[in-house]
């Protein structure tokens, strides 16, 4: 069994960070001003929802099995013939676009998104490739 898309890894240090100083800007806030209070409370949890969120995905997220299927987290199997379309969103901040990003895999029947996928566009090309290769 091949690893297709794994999880990036530096997203979740990212996240832990930004939920750190958020924090600290409410003990700043408390003694200056209670605006300041406001926004790291909302940073706080704006920033903890997406670090447990990224806490919680699997570390591999797409798997290539020896049979030609493919095996996505929560025990699910995907016939690589069922694939109707491959697309990814990378993820951007400030006019910078990072390496890591969204995978949404759209079968006939529903369609899975999977974020903090890393290298996000080699992942949907290799999708995109095992896709065409499977119908011929």
């Amino acid at each position: 069994m091949s690893v297709i898309a794994k999880k990036a890894e530096g997203i979740g240090f990212m996240y832990a960070v930004s939920t750190l100083l958020c924090g600290i800007l409410i003990g700043v806030g408390i003694k200056a001003a209670i605006f300041t209070s406001i926004v790291g409370v909302i940073g706080v949890l704006l920033c903890g929802y997406h670090f447990v969120k990224y806490l919680l995905s699997p570390y591999e997220i797409i798997r290539a099995g020896n049979d030609g299927m493919l095996y996505l987290p929560k025990d699910v199997v995907l016939d690589p013939r069922d694939i109707v379309d491959v697309s990814y969103d990378r993820a951007s901040g400030r006019g910078f676009q990072y390496k890591w990003g969204e995978i949404i895999i759209i079968t006939r029947i529903e369609s899975f998104r999977f974020n903090y996928v890393s290298d996000c566009e080699d992942v949907s090309k290799e999708l995109t490739r095992i896709m065409y290769e499977s119908k011929k």
